[in-house]
């Protein structure tokens, strides 16, 4: 233990010997003076730059007595001095020697920049500040509208820009799906600062169109992007399928499906007071009646909503109706489709086989209803160029006449006063027709009980049971199955066709019939003689109801017909123009008895 105590003493003896000496000062009156204490020191070069509108790299050489640090000053921090000025690499300290360098961004914010950077040594600090001036600012605005409403034939539109970017320089994106129906075609200079921007446009129309946008973003250089969306509406389309709607003494209601592409409005526009209206979904409405005896007629409108500016908003009326049932419920819509009636297949009693169709006597009647008389001629019934029955030609659009080789002369009154004239029409302007509205239309033909010249067959026009107008006919008896042919073509006796499709009847027609007698006024005018006959009445060869069409084995393969009501097998074969390519031209001579014909609803009498 003692020899331990004395290594400690021997060692604190040492370390004292070895403490500095402070010696006196004979300056300072004998009195010890302290060793100098170091100073922290810190320069830069250059302090400051002055960056053109380009910007810039400058390089800080750093001279310190120690290690330093450096930061964005608070000031510049607070007016994000960094987002255009960076030191490269990230530095924030370094030592004696180092070089920092600074990178400044082009400015074209229209304002001088200015930022201060601290280099810090111990206590120390020196300061660089970078200045940045600035050259023109590039801007772009839109003059035009940022959301623009087209119309569905618009040929083109334009945006226009205040920009002082040259107008080659302006970048136009249209977005992907209005690609094939938005195109630039050109930007052209519109004055000082003014760029326009023209695009074409294709129609927007067909059954399925509906409103399309095109998003066209257009940017620049050291500018914000601008936007501007078209939007184009479809051709507007509202359509209904019934013509019109009927209520019988029950009541009821009805499902009305309206294909619009459009938002429209329903409205009951007459007749508010028994017709009730409620919407089932989107597309469906639905129309009701409370039960009433009486005969009662009002009307609902579907009204485009939105209309585009300057046009007529698009309506479609339609006629609703109660009354006691209805003797006839259905007829055909003749709109591209013909009919011809089976004589080969048919046989009536006591027909001979060879002159089945020969007819000294007949009258051929029916209840027709024209939705358009614009043609230069519709046909009703018969053979091209031998017996027709139409309406135009020689005559008004709307005025009915008999025309063909067998036609004689015209005829007023009961006595002699004829001219004969070969081919002659058979005409009178009491003959005239009015469209959306039904008649009932007998043509009869009957053997004169005398000779007139070459002529030996009186025809009578009777319209509602009125006999309007007559005249004569050659070649008594008429033959019914003759095939008129020229140029190639065939002609037999067709309802609603005759020489090529621009002559067919666009309308509806029902309640056909052919008898082997010339009807008699009185005839006509039998209680409900115009809506309903017996099938098994006295000389009724054909009779077609158009209750139904369906397919029927006629002429060795399956068609499409409305039975004969008679039971004689003459069925009144369908057909319609077949549609080759959608959408393109129907070629007329493409006929087919395939097709379905459209039936569609009617109340009459009404």
């Amino acid at each position: 233990m003692k020899k331990y105590l004395l290594m400690v003493a021997a060692a604190l003896m040492t370390f004292a010997a070895c403490e500095e000496k402070v010696e006196p000062n004979p300056d300072d009156g004998g009195q010890t003076t302290p060793p100098a204490e170091e100073v922290d020191e810190i320069t830069i070069d250059p302090e400051q730059k002055t960056f053109a509108k380009e910007g810039g790299v400058q390089h800080v050489m750093v001279t310190s007595t120690g290690e330093w640090t450096l930061k964005l000053d608070e000031t510049s921090e607070k007016e994000r001095a960094g987002e255009w000025i960076t030191v490269k690499d990230g530095v924030q300290s370094g030592k004696d020697g180092d070089i920092v360098t600074f990178e400044v961004k082009e400015n074209y914010t229209g304002k001088q920049l200015t930022a201060v950077y601290v280099f810090t040594c111990g206590k120390a600090e020196t300061k660089f500040t970078a200045v940045s001036e600035s050259g023109e600012v590039n801007f772009m605005t839109l003059q035009s509208e940022a959301n623009v409403d087209l119309k569905y034939n618009a040929k083109e539109t334009t945006i226009a820009l205040s920009t002082n970017i040259n107008y080659r320089a302006v970048q136009v994106e249209v977005s992907e799906a209005a690609k094939e129906w938005c195109k630039l075609s050109f930007p052209q200079e519109g004055g000082a600062n003014l760029v326009n921007l023209i695009f074409t446009l294709d129609d927007n129309n067909g059954k399925d169109a509906h409103v399309r946008e095109a998003v066209i973003t257009i940017t620049g250089e050291r500018v914000e992007p601008v936007t501007v969306t078209l939007s184009q509406r479809p051709q507007t389309s509202i359509t209904v399928v019934e013509e019109e709607f009927f209520f019988e003494s029950t009541g009821g209601q009805h499902e009305i499906k309206v294909n619009s592409n459009v938002e429209y409005i329903f409205e009951v526009t007459e007749g508010a007071e028994w017709i009730k209206h409620s919407t089932k979904e989107p597309g469906v409405e639905v129309i009701s009646a409370d039960p009433s005896s009486q005969k009662r007629t009002g009307k609902i409108t579907i009204t485009e909503k939105n209309p585009y500016d300057g046009d007529e908003p698009v309506k479609v009326e339609r006629v609703v109706r109660q009354a006691p049932e209805s003797l006839v419920k259905s007829a055909i819509d003749m709109t591209n489709t013909r009919m011809k009636p089976d004589w080969e297949g048919g046989n009536r009693p006591g027909q001979d086989f060879l002159r089945k169709n020969l007819y000294e006597n007949f009258t051929i009647e029916l209840l027709m209803n024209a939705d358009e008389l614009s043609k230069s001629i519709s046909t009703i019934f018969g053979i091209e160029g031998y017996w027709l029955i139409r309406l135009g030609d020689k005559s008004p659009q709307n005025q009915l006449e008999l025309s063909g080789g067998q036609v004689a002369a015209g005829w007023t009154g009961e006595g002699d006063n004829y001219e004969d004239k070969y081919g002659q029409t058979i005409t009178s302007d009491k003959l005239q027709f009015n469209t959306k509205q039904w008649y009932h239309l007998a043509i009869t033909f009957e053997k004169a009980k005398k000779m007139l010249f070459s002529a030996n067959s009186i025809v009578k026009f009777y319209v509602d049971g009125e006999l309007i107008h007559s005249g004569y006919t050659y070649n008594n008896p008429l033959d019914l199955s003759y095939v008129y042919r020229q140029y190639g073509n065939s002609y037999p006796f067709y309802f609603g066709y005759s020489w090529d499709d621009a002559r067919c009847f666009n309308g509806k027609m029902t309640e056909i019939r052919l008898w082997e007698k010339a009807l008699t006024p009185s005839d006509l005018k039998e209680k409900d003689h115009f809506y309903t006959v017996d099938p098994k009445s006295e000389g009724l060869v054909a009779y077609w109801k158009f209750n139904e069409a369906k397919m029927m084995d006629v002429q060795y393969s399956k068609q499409y017909c409305i039975p004969d009501e008679t039971g004689h097998e003459f069925h009144l074969i369908c057909e319609s123009k077949r549609e080759i390519t959608p959408g393109k031209p129907i070629d007329g001579t493409e006929w087919t008895s395939k097709a379905e014909p459209k039936l569609v609803p009617v109340n009459l009498p009404e």
